[in-house]
């Protein structure tokens, strides 16, 4: 029987060496062509053990036992070449990746790395040194990613400050933030930035496209394929991101602003901070707050549902949005409301439905905004809630 055969190697050995590459794809998700020599290791007592911590804390929210084990390679891309070391964890859906870098050169510099599958929903974040990438069909709920990524950050690293923080939901859509830190750390990102901000300058010129300019040197473009924004915060944190649409942009903006919150603003005066009634705990939740009632302490039962009615003038872009939703604490329901009080030039309101899911301290912040736009925020509200069993 005659053996078939590809330029002299066996089909056979063919199969597995294409196995082999789709094996690393689905495992690390770096396009084969940004990595060298690709090894993977037995797990080790430590990866283990952090196997365990992330399913204990996930709970019924992860499937199966979870696979755990050790890869290295090299990654190579634009004359940039670094080892890449890590640990895998993967669970029903899931995929879960821990790396530590020599630098935060290197770090910030895996952020731009090209996937395997260019549509593929993933999120990156680097504290320092270290990163974590989630991707898989189960991290397209915010919430589910946000928990996952609270649980993957162990050790010194979960108390370190974010440096980069990525969201990518599509092939055109993503939302970027750099730290001050990370841009200093890395000269490629600021270049890249260049180029983002001479392809907006373009973009602009094009008939029918509108150009915003923010504050700090910041715009954003809307253009016939889509929404380019680029925004600089007063730290120094740069944020990119490009949307084909802007229900998009505001979905994956509204997830930055959950993942990496504003420092809350300092009480305003007269408001109040709790006082005598915060120390005891707060008077009972009533069922519907508003504006008047940010800046005040309540108290609430587990299973205690209320609302927050809010309005404003809905135009250019700003709206109502929910910025740190607390894991104690459940969004039941956004509505569109009438309200008849609300401001002069107002197109109505906003209803948001909570409910007490767990025991504990919890601050609810919710912004008056352009979604796209961290710098805007025109209106706050803070509001926080002792909830007991």
């Amino acid at each position: 029987m005659t053996r078939t055969s590809l330029g002299g190697t066996p089909l056979t050995l063919c199969l597995l060496l294409a196995s082999a590459g789709l094996g690393f794809a689905q495992d690390t998700g770096v396009d084969e062509y940004n990595a060298e020599n690709l090894r993977y290791l037995n797990s080790r007592v430590v990866d283990r053990t952090y196997r365990t911590q992330i399913k204990d804390e996930m709970g019924d929210k992860v499937e199966g036992a979870g696979k755990v084990r050790r890869v290295r390679f090299t990654y190579d891309k634009d004359d940039n070449n670094f080892a890449v070391r890590g640990v895998l964890v993967s669970f029903k859906g899931i995929l879960i990746e821990r790396y530590t870098f020599a630098s935060l050169e290197e770090a910030a510099l895996f952020s731009d790395h090209d996937r395997e599958k260019e549509n593929e929903r993933f999120f990156f974040e680097a504290r320092g040194k270290d990163v974590i990438v989630l991707s898989g069909s189960k991290t397209s709920s915010q919430r589910r990613t946000l928990a996952l990524r609270d649980a993957a950050w162990t050790g010194r690293a979960s108390t370190r400050a974010t440096d980069v923080l990525q969201l990518t939901a599509g092939e055109e859509d993503s939302v970027t933030r750099f730290s001050k830190a990370a841009l200093d750390a890395s000269p490629d990102m600021k270049g890249l930035i260049g180029q983002v901000i001479q392809m907006a300058d373009f973009l602009g010129t094009i008939p029918g496209s509108t150009k915003e300019d923010l504050p700090n040197g910041g715009f954003r473009v809307v253009f016939e394929d889509g929404v380019m924004g680029f925004t600089k915060s007063d730290e120094g944190a740069y944020t990119l991101s490009m949307h084909p649409d802007e229900a998009s942009e505001g979905r994956l903006s509204r997830f930055l602003k959950r993942a990496s919150p504003a420092p809350a603003a300092a009480p305003t005066s007269g408001s109040n901070s709790g006082g005598i009634t915060g120390a005891l705990g707060g008077a009972a939740i009533p069922s519907r707050l508003d504006l008047d009632d940010s800046g005040k302490t309540y108290s609430a039962k587990v299973g205690d549902t209320f609302t927050v009615r809010l309005s404003g003038s809905f135009s250019g872009g700003y709206s109502w949005q929910v910025v740190d939703l607390s894991s104690r604490l459940e969004l039941v329901s956004e509505t569109n409301s009438n309200d008849p009080n609300g401001p002069v030039g107002s197109a109505g309101g906003v209803d948001f439905e909570f409910r007490v899911k767990r025991a504990g301290t919890i601050e609810l912040k919710l912004d008056f905004a352009r979604a796209w736009d961290p710098t805007s925020t025109a209106e706050s509200v803070r509001i926080t809630i002792n909830a007991s069993n």
